[in-house]
């Protein structure tokens, strides 16, 4: 024993989540069921080969910078697409350290 006094975890208080359309959306239905209220955002991000990404589409909450964000992505396979969005995030603002990114499948 460390003697160390642990104090618990707290709840979000502002907290969006954001889906890599196609794929992400999938999650929405299950996020949205544990936080009813939730804003949701979308990203569309088109592959060019490999390593080519485009940003075609985006729409993100107004106050983005002033949430934690849930960034919905269930099949990760080259993270072009994740690290393009994560970029676009920090771009709006929102700190890197309150980017959270929900993954299912990693090949």
């Amino acid at each position: 024993m460390l003697g160390l006094m642990y104090t618990g975890v707290d709840f979000c208080k502002k907290l969006c989540g954001v889906s890599i359309i196609r794929s992400g959306e999938s999650m929405e239905n299950a996020l949205r069921a544990c936080c009813k209220e939730i804003k949701i955002g979308k990203i569309l991000i088109h592959r060019n080969g490999d390593n080519g990404k485009q940003l075609i589409y985006e729409k993100l909450p107004k106050d983005i910078s002033e949430t934690h964000v849930l960034l919905l992505d269930p099949v990760l396979a080259t993270g072009n697409s994740a690290n393009q969005a994560i970029e676009l995030l920090i771009q709006k603002g929102v700190p890197e350290s309150h980017i959270i990114f929900l993954n299912l499948i990693s090949v």
